[in-house]
């Protein structure tokens, strides 16, 4: 897949495509209404998500070191 990308009509070499960073969280971790990660009218609440998951987004971080 990386080298389809790559070898596409107008790619520069200097282009770098990076591998997406996914965390698994577990089944307790549900953002909805009732957990306060989301507001009357569905939108997430970032800060209270960052928040919550901070060891998750800092593993996910600094795994590209």
């Amino acid at each position: 897949m990386w080298r389809r990308l790559k070898q596409r009509t107008g790619a520069r070499s200097e282009e770098r495509i990076s591998a997406p960073m996914v965390a698994v969280l577990g089944a307790d971790a549900v953002w909805d209404l009732d957990s306060g990660c989301m507001t009357r009218t569905f939108k997430l609440k970032r800060d209270v998500i960052a928040k919550r998951h901070e060891k998750e987004i800092a593993a996910l971080f600094s795994r590209g070191r």
